[in-house]
């Protein structure tokens, strides 16, 4: 199992120092990004000696891929781009995370919503994904960012609907959380999580953030939550955190927790 790292250009030295395998930027700066910015990014990943396994982040947040109305010309445009730097960069898996764009819409049919989603993943993202041998990451998120995918089991379902062979489900301890998923969902889903996020949930008083308290790892079930992931035979675990303080330090201190479960 490999750790990595979410961020961009300003966490890779970081990233590097505290001997995380890879980093994960978002693929929706991938397709805004100049080229300039995209060969300072090469740039810098080389320099570090630093690998960019996967992304996050996977739409621009004013598109929709649900509702009826989908600007398939444009997304399309996007992802050839978005998807032709990732692989230059060395991505491996593209988390589909985005809320907001799979959401489905007040008052629009629910089940006419899934099959857009899917039809979306069939035929405009996951063949494109594929065509650079990239697996896409489905990600369940909590009801206060989608009300669309919500569990690693709905996830899952979804990605077996798909016909593409590269569409997969993505385990994120935060949302897993918020939504009171179980550990034992992750066992019973071999094969299809192949990708993680990890986070230590915030108490109630910080609800919306993800922070990881290096510190002290009895705070959570770190040991129960990689039981599982690795029973289901997941590849990557990502930190996606607001993490304390100075990041490098952080970074550091992090690494070094994750490092106990390699």
């Amino acid at each position: 199992m490999k750790f990595g790292m979410c961020g961009g250009m300003d966490r890779i030295a970081g990233t590097k120092k505290a001997g995380f395998d890879y980093i994960e930027p978002a693929l929706n700066w991938f397709g805004a990004m100049t080229d300039e910015e995209f060969d300072r990014l090469l740039a810098e990943l080389k320099k570090y000696d630093l690998p960019c396994e996967s992304t996050n982040c996977f739409l621009p947040w004013d598109v929709k891929v649900t509702g009826g109305n989908v600007d398939y010309d444009r997304l399309d445009s996007f992802l050839d781009k978005a998807f032709e730097r990732a692989y230059t960069a060395g991505v491996k898996v593209s988390v589909f995370g985005s809320g907001g764009p799979r959401s489905v819409p007040d008052g629009y049919p629910f089940d006419k919503a899934v099959r857009e989603f899917v039809l979306f993943l069939d035929e405009h993202a996951a063949p494109r994904a594929a065509r650079y041998g990239i697996d896409v990451a489905i990600e369940p998120l909590n009801r206060k960012e989608t009300n669309l995918i919500r569990s690693v089991r709905e996830g899952s379902i979804i990605a077996s609907l798909c016909k593409s062979e590269n569409v997969y489900c993505l385990a994120d301890v935060y949302h897993m959380i918020e939504e009171g998923d179980d550990w034992e969902d992750l066992k019973l889903l071999g094969g299809m999580i192949r990708h993680a996020h990890l986070s230590n949930p915030c108490p109630p008083s910080e609800t919306g953030k993800k922070r990881i308290f290096p510190k002290d790892p009895t705070e959570f079930d770190y040991v129960g939550f990689f039981e599982a992931l690795r029973a289901c035979g997941c590849e990557r675990v990502s930190i996606e955190a607001d993490l304390l303080g100075d990041f490098e330090t952080a970074a550091i201190a992090a690494g070094k927790l994750v490092d106990q479960f390699r």
